[in-house]
Protein backbone atom coordinates (compact mmCIF):
# COMPACT_ATOMS: atom_id res chain seq x y z
CA UNK A 1 0.00 0.00 0.00
CA UNK A 2 1.31 3.59 -1.29
CA UNK A 3 2.66 5.49 2.16
CA UNK A 4 1.38 8.64 2.64
CA UNK A 5 3.03 11.59 4.23
CA UNK A 6 1.35 14.68 6.16
CA UNK A 7 3.27 17.55 7.25
CA UNK A 8 3.00 21.04 9.25
CA UNK A 9 5.78 23.63 8.65
CA UNK A 10 5.90 26.95 11.04
CA UNK A 11 10.08 27.36 11.13
CA UNK A 12 12.50 28.70 9.18
CA UNK A 13 16.13 26.43 8.86
CA UNK A 14 17.65 29.41 11.00
CA UNK A 15 20.05 30.60 8.29
CA UNK A 16 20.16 35.05 8.17
CA UNK A 17 22.07 36.36 5.34
CA UNK A 18 21.61 38.57 2.38
CA UNK A 19 20.36 37.24 -0.50
CA UNK A 20 22.34 35.56 -3.55
CA UNK A 21 23.19 34.70 -6.84
CA UNK A 22 21.64 36.16 -9.62
CA UNK A 23 21.06 33.41 -12.28
CA UNK A 24 19.12 31.45 -9.32
CA UNK A 25 15.75 32.28 -11.66
CA UNK A 26 17.19 30.36 -14.58
CA UNK A 27 16.43 27.10 -12.21
CA UNK A 28 12.85 27.97 -11.64
CA UNK A 29 9.71 28.79 -14.23
CA UNK A 30 8.47 31.64 -14.24
CA UNK A 31 6.09 31.39 -11.62
CA UNK A 32 8.59 30.09 -8.93
CA UNK A 33 11.00 33.19 -9.90
CA UNK A 34 7.97 35.59 -9.46
CA UNK A 35 7.07 33.81 -5.82
CA UNK A 36 10.16 34.15 -4.36
CA UNK A 37 11.51 37.37 -6.55
CA UNK A 38 11.65 39.44 -3.40
CA UNK A 39 14.42 37.22 -1.97
CA UNK A 40 16.06 36.78 -4.92
CA UNK A 41 16.58 40.71 -5.25
CA UNK A 42 16.84 41.47 -1.59
CA UNK A 43 20.63 43.29 -0.77
CA UNK A 44 23.59 41.28 -1.51
CA UNK A 45 21.17 39.22 -4.37
CA UNK A 46 24.33 39.72 -7.04
CA UNK A 47 26.84 38.30 -4.56
CA UNK A 48 27.71 34.70 -5.56
CA UNK A 49 29.36 33.93 -2.26
CA UNK A 50 25.46 33.91 -0.73
CA UNK A 51 24.11 31.39 -3.55
CA UNK A 52 23.47 28.60 -1.31
CA UNK A 53 22.28 30.37 1.46
CA UNK A 54 19.34 32.15 -0.72
CA UNK A 55 19.08 28.40 -2.33
CA UNK A 56 18.09 27.72 1.39
CA UNK A 57 16.01 30.12 1.89
CA UNK A 58 14.22 30.74 -1.29
CA UNK A 59 13.98 26.76 -1.96
CA UNK A 60 12.41 26.64 1.66
CA UNK A 61 9.68 29.26 1.18
CA UNK A 62 8.42 27.34 -1.78
CA UNK A 63 8.60 24.60 0.04
CA UNK A 64 6.32 26.05 2.41
CA UNK A 65 3.96 27.34 -0.08
CA UNK A 66 3.86 23.77 -1.70
CA UNK A 67 6.02 24.54 -4.70
CA UNK A 68 7.94 21.29 -4.50
CA UNK A 69 9.34 21.66 -7.96
CA UNK A 70 10.98 25.21 -7.60
CA UNK A 71 11.89 24.12 -4.10
CA UNK A 72 13.90 21.09 -5.56
CA UNK A 73 15.90 22.90 -7.41
CA UNK A 74 16.96 25.33 -5.41
CA UNK A 75 17.94 22.72 -2.64
CA UNK A 76 19.50 20.29 -4.79
CA UNK A 77 21.66 23.59 -6.39
CA UNK A 78 22.66 23.99 -2.53
CA UNK A 79 23.74 20.41 -2.27
CA UNK A 80 26.13 20.43 -5.25
CA UNK A 81 27.68 23.59 -3.93
CA UNK A 82 28.11 22.29 -0.47
CA UNK A 83 29.69 18.80 -1.57
CA UNK A 84 32.72 20.38 -2.99
CA UNK A 85 33.63 21.25 0.73
CA UNK A 86 31.53 18.72 2.77
CA UNK A 87 31.00 15.80 0.03
CA UNK A 88 31.95 12.40 1.71
CA UNK A 89 35.28 11.60 -0.29
CA UNK A 90 38.79 12.51 -0.55
CA UNK A 91 38.24 15.29 -2.70
CA UNK A 92 36.23 17.15 -0.60
CA UNK A 93 38.44 15.88 2.38
CA UNK A 94 41.39 17.14 0.57
CA UNK A 95 39.80 20.60 0.47
CA UNK A 96 38.26 21.28 4.11
CA UNK A 97 41.90 20.31 5.46
CA UNK A 98 42.33 24.23 3.83
CA UNK A 99 39.28 25.04 5.14
CA UNK A 100 38.35 27.64 7.66
CA UNK A 101 34.71 28.92 7.34
CA UNK A 102 35.24 31.95 9.58
CA UNK A 103 37.59 32.83 7.41
CA UNK A 104 35.94 32.59 4.04
CA UNK A 105 33.47 34.87 2.39
CA UNK A 106 31.09 31.80 0.81
CA UNK A 107 28.43 30.54 2.42
CA UNK A 108 28.19 26.50 3.21
CA UNK A 109 25.86 26.85 6.30
CA UNK A 110 26.97 25.20 9.62
CA UNK A 111 26.34 20.91 9.38
CA UNK A 112 22.50 21.54 11.26
CA UNK A 113 21.92 24.14 8.55
CA UNK A 114 23.56 21.86 5.54
CA UNK A 115 21.63 18.66 7.23
CA UNK A 116 18.31 20.25 6.96
CA UNK A 117 19.03 20.34 3.02
CA UNK A 118 18.73 16.95 3.13
CA UNK A 119 16.09 16.77 5.21
CA UNK A 120 13.80 18.70 2.36
CA UNK A 121 14.87 16.86 -0.36
CA UNK A 122 14.16 13.63 1.25
CA UNK A 123 10.60 14.77 2.35
CA UNK A 124 10.14 16.13 -1.22
CA UNK A 125 10.89 12.18 -2.52
CA UNK A 126 8.46 10.68 0.26
CA UNK A 127 5.57 13.37 -0.98
CA UNK A 128 7.00 11.70 -4.99
CA UNK A 129 6.91 8.13 -3.53
CA UNK A 130 10.94 8.02 -4.40
CA UNK A 131 12.09 6.26 -1.43
CA UNK A 132 15.18 5.63 -2.56
CA UNK A 133 16.15 9.03 -3.35
CA UNK A 134 14.18 9.85 -0.31
CA UNK A 135 16.81 7.76 1.62
CA UNK A 136 19.71 8.50 -0.16
CA UNK A 137 18.71 12.31 0.92
CA UNK A 138 18.19 11.75 4.77
CA UNK A 139 21.09 9.70 4.93
CA UNK A 140 22.70 12.82 3.25
CA UNK A 141 21.41 14.89 6.32
CA UNK A 142 23.17 11.99 9.15
CA UNK A 143 26.42 12.96 6.83
CA UNK A 144 26.55 16.74 7.47
CA UNK A 145 25.05 16.87 10.17
CA UNK A 146 28.04 15.31 11.96
CA UNK A 147 30.76 17.00 9.90
CA UNK A 148 32.48 19.94 10.34
CA UNK A 149 35.31 22.01 8.47
CA UNK A 150 38.18 19.44 9.07
CA UNK A 151 36.88 16.99 11.40
CA UNK A 152 33.79 14.28 11.46
CA UNK A 153 31.67 13.66 14.22
CA UNK A 154 28.74 10.97 15.08
CA UNK A 155 25.41 12.67 14.06
CA UNK A 156 22.74 13.09 16.83
CA UNK A 157 19.17 14.42 14.27
CA UNK A 158 17.39 11.13 15.39
CA UNK A 159 14.73 12.34 13.54
CA UNK A 160 17.06 11.63 10.11
CA UNK A 161 18.04 7.80 11.72
CA UNK A 162 14.37 7.81 11.90
CA UNK A 163 13.38 8.98 8.37
CA UNK A 164 15.61 6.40 6.79
CA UNK A 165 13.78 3.71 8.30
CA UNK A 166 10.17 5.55 7.12
CA UNK A 167 11.57 4.96 3.55
CA UNK A 168 12.36 1.01 4.03
CA UNK A 169 8.78 0.97 6.06
CA UNK A 170 7.06 2.40 3.15
CA UNK A 171 8.59 0.32 0.45
CA UNK A 172 7.77 -2.82 3.28
CA UNK A 173 11.07 -3.89 4.47
CA UNK A 174 10.46 -4.78 7.54
CA UNK A 175 13.77 -5.88 8.69
CA UNK A 176 15.70 -2.83 7.49
CA UNK A 177 13.14 -0.61 8.62
CA UNK A 178 13.48 -1.98 12.43
CA UNK A 179 16.91 -1.72 12.22
CA UNK A 180 17.07 1.87 11.52
CA UNK A 181 13.79 2.60 13.84
CA UNK A 182 15.79 0.79 16.64
CA UNK A 183 18.96 3.52 16.15
CA UNK A 184 17.11 6.21 16.06
CA UNK A 185 15.21 5.07 19.58
CA UNK A 186 18.73 5.00 20.52
CA UNK A 187 19.41 8.34 20.28
CA UNK A 188 15.85 9.60 20.87
CA UNK A 189 14.39 6.95 23.71
CA UNK A 190 10.79 8.39 22.62
CA UNK A 191 11.02 7.25 19.35
CA UNK A 192 9.11 4.21 18.72
CA UNK A 193 8.65 2.30 15.35
CA UNK A 194 5.10 2.33 13.91
CA UNK A 195 2.78 0.17 14.17
CA UNK A 196 1.70 -2.52 12.01
CA UNK A 197 -0.32 -1.29 9.23
CA UNK A 198 0.21 2.70 9.70
CA UNK A 199 0.91 4.33 6.52
CA UNK A 200 0.78 7.89 7.45
CA UNK A 201 3.52 10.37 9.08
CA UNK A 202 3.01 13.74 10.11
CA UNK A 203 5.71 16.44 10.51
CA UNK A 204 5.17 19.02 12.75
CA UNK A 205 8.44 21.43 13.19
CA UNK A 206 8.42 23.69 16.12
CA UNK A 207 11.13 25.40 18.50
CA UNK A 208 14.14 27.18 17.74
CA UNK A 209 17.17 26.38 15.60
CA UNK A 210 19.99 25.65 17.20
CA UNK A 211 22.77 28.69 18.28
CA UNK A 212 26.26 29.43 18.73
CA UNK A 213 27.44 30.98 21.99
CA UNK A 214 30.87 32.08 22.58
CA UNK A 215 33.20 29.80 25.05
CA UNK A 216 36.46 30.19 26.67
CA UNK A 217 39.55 32.83 25.64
Amino acid sequence: MRRLLAFALTALCGAAADAASADLPGLLSAEDAAFVAPLLAAPGAQAPANRVLTDMRAGLALFRAGRLAGAEALLADAQSIIDTIYANNPQAQQARSNFIPEKTKDFKGDPYERAMVGYYLGVIDLIHGAYDNARASFRYALLQDGMSASETYQSDMPLMQYLVGWTYWCEGSGSSAAEEFKLAEQMSPGLTAPRPGQTQITLIETGRAPRKVASGE
